[in-house]
């Protein structure tokens, strides 16, 4: 049996990655920094740059490389990591028997869908556990009520006066 929550989840409009964008920016910086080597000494002749050119766009390369790194490490803690934290330590607080904690969905789609089955399974766990309460109650009822009548019945025959003979 399909989980109807689930279907809806898997078959949204899933977000653009941005691996495919970092994969693309990398290459793009990898082929200016191969042809900027390729063409550097033409460019150095035509344009008259100083011998020292390379450095200059060598370095320009590797620091655009690690500004795109540190731009996405800096994304993937407040959209990816930071989220994971958060569902962990609610999840925690669930064990621990807080059973109202629900996790908030938020971060990418993937995370989102975890809360949401979470919260799901949160609420029906709920449900059964007041079922059960409900039923408990009913049967604890259901045996108090006999033993009421059987209190009642006692108390109307006083311990002085002989029990009343049994006719079969």
């Amino acid at each position: 049996r399909r989980d109807p929550q689930l279907s809806a989840a898997s078959s949204a409009p899933r977000p653009r990655r941005i691996l495919p964008i970092i994969i693309a920016s990398q290459f793009a910086g990898t082929s200016l920094w191969f042809a900027g080597n390729a063409v550097l000494a033409d460019l150095q002749r035509q344009w008259g740059l100083p011998a020292e050119a390379l450095g200059y766009v060598t370095s320009a390369v590797q620091l655009g490389f690690i500004s795109g790194t540190l731009a996405f490490l800096f994304w993937a803690r407040r959209n990816v990591l930071a989220p994971l934290v958060e569902m962990r330590a609610r999840i925690a607080r669930f064990g621990a028997q807080d059973k109202t904690t629900r996790l908030l969905p938020h971060g990418p789609s993937e995370l989102q869908e975890v809360a949401s089955t979470f919260n799901a399974m949160a609420d029906e766990l709920a449900r059964q556990r007041q079922e059960r309460l409900e039923m408990l109650g009913g049967v604890a009822h259901d045996l108090r009520n006999p033993l009421s009548v059987l209190r009642m019945a006692t108390t109307q025959f006083a311990p002085e006066r002989p029990l009343p003979t049994e006719h079969r």
